[in-house]
């Protein structure tokens, strides 16, 4: 990894603690919801479109990673599919979140994660 991808990454991480744990967490006081796939207050729709994102993830993942694909894509590229899950999963889980809870503005920190990932993968794509 060249030397100006991690000082980016490294960059991208302090911002978002920043953003995070100042802004967020201790001026605007939105605390954070911590909830997984079969958390007990999640709606089924939720519920259905992770899991539609997961398996889309494994296909493309597959697909990337096997046969002759390997030697055609490069690793940053063939990587792709996992930054997409995470995007996804946290871009989902806002939406959720202000679709349920719009006063308490957790959804927040889930679309400031979703940021964060789609920005560390735009870094290693552009500076690797």
């Amino acid at each position: 990894m060249k030397i100006i991808t991690v000082i980016g990454l490294i960059v991208i991480f302090f911002i978002y603690l920043f953003v995070d744990q100042y802004l967020l967490k201790r001026k605007l006081g939105i605390k954070t919801k911590k909830f997984w796939l079969f958390s007990e207050n999640r709606k089924t729709y939720a519920i259905v479109i992770d899991i539609v994102i997961m398996i889309l993830f494994v296909i493309s993942y597959w697909i990337l990673n096997t046969g002759e694909n390997v030697l055609k894509y490069s690793a940053i590229v063939r990587t792709g599919p996992l930054f997409g899950l995470f995007f996804l999963l946290f871009l989902n889980r806002g939406i959720e979140e202000i679709r349920i809870h719009p006063t308490e503005k957790s959804y927040y920190h889930s679309w400031l994660g979703s940021l964060l990932i789609l920005s560390a993968f735009i870094v290693i794509l552009i500076f690797e």
